[in-house]
């Protein structure tokens, strides 16, 4: 991929990951829950930091995934952000006026997992340079993508409640019921 058509894309991805948080922030501040628009915002700030730090990365070295992760997390964040308080509005502060609503609840909460596996895995293993340290932590690198697949598919699956048992996971499978 061409030097400039990365840049533009990874800026991309960070705005459209802004829209989505600037959204979900203006949801918290419509429904007027000032504590939940104030823990947002912090955590919407921190991400979309890592988003920004993402691009500039990505704009000077398109081939590192460092850049590419950090800009995963911040649309994972603006995705669950902006579904949480969709999911939150349509069910307590407007019940029934949104469509959707139990899928906004799945995708908020089941992007959580990305948002906590990307750092906390892959960016360390691959930190600074895009790179496992060595060939021998190749494996390592497959075991956790392997691990993070599986634990993101069975979270996607689970067949959970939301909303205090309003509804139910869309995708749950009822065999995985523990």
């Amino acid at each position: 991929m061409k030097q400039r058509t990365a840049t533009r894309l990874a800026w991309t991805f960070w705005g459209l990951s802004m829209l989505l948080a600037l959204g979900a922030l203006t949801l918290s501040a419509i429904d007027r829950t000032v504590a939940r628009a104030v823990e947002n915002g912090v955590f919407v700030g921190i991400f979309m930091a890592l988003g920004v730090v993402g691009a500039l990365v990505v704009g000077r070295q398109t081939r590192n995934a460092v850049g590419w992760i950090l800009l995963a997390v911040a649309v994972a964040a603006g995705v669950a952000f902006a579904g949480g308080e969709y999911a939150n509005h349509g069910t307590f502060a407007d019940p029934g006026s949104l469509p959707g609503v139990a899928w906004a609840w799945w995708m908020g909460d089941f992007l959580w997992v990305a948002l906590l596996a990307l750092p906390t895995t892959f960016l360390l293993l691959l930190f600074p340079d895009g790179r496992v340290p060595s060939p021998r932590w190749r494996p390592v690198l497959w075991v956790v993508t392997a691990f993070v697949v599986s634990a993101m598919v069975v979270f996607a699956l689970d067949p959970t409640t939301y909303a205090r048992g309003r509804f139910e996971n869309p995708l749950g499978v009822e065999a995985l019921r523990s």
